[in-house]
Order: structure tokens, then C-alpha cells, then sequence
């Protein structure tokens, strides 16, 4: 299942690189890619992630090619108004999604290495919201350096200064939600070395 997942996700990858709406913002968002793609079959070989999981990782990419091939501004469908607020809410969609998705290969990770379920689910959110912060600074540094015509911080924003620590929140609920999700899986679940399915 695992080869084939990663052929599907390699082959749409190859297809969204044609043609991106902004060719200097899919690079930018794209570098992420060539560091967490190889980054994830190592983790995997390594800590053997449950199928579910290693799903999750390749379905959290797929939304993040779509968000660098549309930029996150103006991907389709996701763009109205919430309390008063009128901008493309696609960012904080995949920002959830991090926290939503990626959290449980973290805790896979910890868990497989002999660590206490506790300790695990708190490494594994600890690392989201490490991970959250550093990604909106070098989010800002990438776009300012590649828009030299001061237009790259609307870019990253949509024109909310509080944007950065909002997309961190999504983050943080995200991984709140898949600590609940696996938490309940595993007590349902009898055998401490099977972890999902």
C-alpha cells in the first residue's frame, strides 16, 4: 500500500509542477517538499508508521501541492467571509490539517521508541507547534526575499497581522483533535504494539 501511495503522491506532484499560478511562490513553498519528502520514506523505514498514518502524511502533502500550485491565496472555493473577516481561508484549512495529520506520526515515533503514551502525545504536540512556528518565519523570510516590491508580506497575510499566530492556532486545535482521535484508538485497542491500522 505504502509504494503505491508514494507513486500516486510523486505522479500528482509531477503533474501540479506544470504551469503553477506563481512560479517563484511554488518553488518557495515546494523547498519544504524536497526536505520533508525524503524525510518522511527515512522515518518510515526507520520507525515502520502504521498504513493510517502514512496516509495522513501523503494526504496533508497533496493539500499543500495544491496551495503552492494556486498559491494559498487564491486556491479556489475557500475564499468568504467568517466574524466579519473576508480573505481565502485555505491557509488556515492546511495549517489545521498539519496539527490534524502530522501529529500522529510524531507520536508514532516516540511511542515505537519505548516512551509512556503521555510523554509521547505531549513530544508530539510540543514538535506541531515547534514545527508551526519556524515554518511562519521562514514562510516570511522566503516571500520577502523572493517579492522584492513589498508586496510579500500581503502575500503571507492577506493584510492580518495576527495571521501568523491564527495559523498557529488551527495547528495547535488540529493536533488537539488527532490527540483525542489516538488516544481513544489506542484504549480501544488491546495490543500495546499494534498501534493503528
Amino acid at each position: 500500500m505504502k509504494k503505491a501511495v508514494t507513486f500516486l503522491f510523486i505522479l500528482f506532484w509531477i503533474i501540479m509542477a506544470f504551469s503553477p499560478h506563481d512560479r517563484i511562490v511554488w518553488l518557495a513553498e515546494n523547498i519544504i517538499f524536497l526536505f520533508a519528502f525524503p524525510l518522511v520514506i527515512y522515518l518510515d523505514k526507520k520507525y515502520r508508521f502504521s498504513n493510517t498514518t502514512f496516509l495522513m502524511l501523503f494526504i496533508f502533502g497533496i493539500f499543500h501541492i495544491i496551495g503552492s500550485y494556486f498559491t494559498y491565496n487564491d486556491v479556489p472555493f475557500f475564499t468568504f467571509e467568517i466574524f466579519g473577516e473576508k480573505r481565502n481561508y485555505y491557509d488556515r484549512f492546511v495549517h489545521f490539517l498539519f496539527g490534524l495529520l502530522v501529529y500522529p506520526a510524531f507520536f508514532e515515533i516516540y511511542y515505537h521508541q519505548k516512551f509512556t503514551k503521555k510523554t509521547s502525545f505531549l513530544i508530539a504536540f510540543l514538535f506541531i507547534m515547534t514545527i508551526s512556528s519556524f515554518y511562519e518565519i521562514a514562510e516570511w523570510l522566503l516571500i520577502e526575499i523572493t517579492h522584492s516590491n513589498g508586496q510579500g508580506s500581503y502575500l503571507i497575510t492577506q493584510g492580518d497581522e495576527w495571521d501568523s499566530q491564527k495559523d498557529m492556532i488551527c495547528a495547535a486545535t488540529g493536533a488537539l483533535l488527532s490527540y483525542l482521535v489516538v488516544s481513544a484508538v489506542l484504549q480501544n485497542n488491546t495490543s500495546e504494539t499494534n498501534r493503528f491500522s
